[in-house]
């Protein structure tokens, strides 16, 4: 996944379509290759896979979550503190607060980032339906946050 200015120096060098199915059928043949003696993972997933698996990401669409963890799983923490869900550069709008509420044993602003993190999840559940292709989902929900931003829906 490219980040910060990879994003626009780099863009030729993106995956497509084409090289994203590509990509998980040399992963899906390696690790089978390997297994058991090393570990291969790519981070990518059919979009019906993920769409059939919603109930994932049921902490975060029903407004309820045991643990942070559970709402955002990888929580990234930038090296100012912001803690973002899934990708370093995700847009700040979604910021889920900052690391010292979380050293005073606060989730406040984390509790008042859900929904907006809950309605950006119900966006992207729904543009995926129907599409027939591999996307890695981190930057699939990133880049699917952007256009929101973009268009001042968020």
């Amino acid at each position: 996944m490219m980040a910060g200015r990879a994003t626009d120096d780099y863009t030729d060098f993106a995956l497509n379509k084409a090289d994203r199915h590509r990509l998980w059928l040399i992963g899906e043949a390696l690790a089978s290759a390997y297994e058991g003696e090393i570990a291969v993972h790519t981070d990518l997933a059919h979009a019906r896979n993920i769409v059939a698996n919603r109930s994932a990401f049921d902490a975060v669409l029903n407004g309820c979550s045991p643990t942070l963890s559970d709402l955002v799983n990888p929580l990234v923490i930038t090296p100012q503190g912001r803690m973002l869900p899934y990708t370093y550069d995700f847009p700040q709008e979604f910021t889920l607060g900052h690391i010292s509420e979380l050293a005073q044993g606060s989730i406040g602003a984390i509790t008042q980032s859900a929904p907006k993190l809950k309605d950006l999840l119900h966006s992207v559940f729904e543009e995926l339906e129907g599409r027939d292709d591999f996307i890695d989902w981190f930057a699939h929900t990133r880049d699917h946050a952007r256009e929101l931003v973009d268009a001042a829906l968020v």
